[in-house]
This record gives C-alpha cells, structure tokens and sequence, in this order.
C-alpha cells in the first residue's frame, strides 16, 4: 500500500523543470553543457590569480588585468575541453544507440507509465 500523496505535490514534481533558470541572450544557460563548470572555475582561478599577484606586486590595477585575464583563459580553455569531451561522449551515446535499437525498445516497453507507480489511498 502506497502512502497518500497530495496531488499538488504531484502537480509542483511535474513543473519542477519547467521553470527556466538564468536566461542569456534568449537561451537558458542551466541547459547549456559545461556552462556551470566552466564559469565557476573560471571565476575561481581568476580570483586566486588576481589575489595572488596582488600579495607578489602590491599593485592593485595590475592585480585586476591579472585577475581578467586569467578569468577569461581559464573559463575558455576549461569550457572547450569540456565541450570537447561532451561531444565526444555523445557521439559515442548515439553511435551505441544505434548499435542496439531492438534492446532499447525493450527497455523503454517494459517501463510502467507514472499514473500506475503511484498508488492514491482513499
């Protein structure tokens, strides 16, 4: 026997990633792969290089080029490799998709529709 499960929390599970997250440029970067790892490693590694250089020179101006420029080498050379690796990856996904139509429709046959795993108690 199932417990009860309120429908509005069934209804908020649903639209749960509907909601679309930062939007740049007309497209939401939270479905971009990569974006996420590659912007905070960025931001980190700019702001060590440029807190770095600050505690070697002292010059404050100077500090900040750094600190731009290692933002935005790190933040690029982390997401190509990256994207490298996710198209790699993907091209390697569909390929072995293609390899065994038969046994992914099997899988995707035997899977049970949502309304028949949640069971309501009256």
């Amino acid at each position: 026997m199932g417990t009860p499960i309120d429908d509005n929390v069934i209804e908020g599970l649903q639209h749960e990633d509907e909601e679309p997250g930062l939007v740049i440029f007309g497209r939401d970067v939270s479905k971009i792969p990569c974006f996420r790892n590659s912007f905070l490693t960025g931001i980190y590694g700019g702001v060590g290089c440029g807190i770095a250089s600050f505690l070697a020179t002292s010059r404050a101006a100077q500090s900040t080029h750094i600190s731009v420029v290692s933002f935005t080498v790190i933040t690029l050379g982390f997401w190509f490799n990256c994207r490298r690796q996710w198209a790699k990856d993907y091209f390697n996904m569909k390929q072995a998709e293609d390899s065994f139509p038969e046994e992914i429709e099997a899988i995707k046959a035997r899977k049970i529709p949502k309304e028949q795993t949640i069971q309501k108690t009256s």
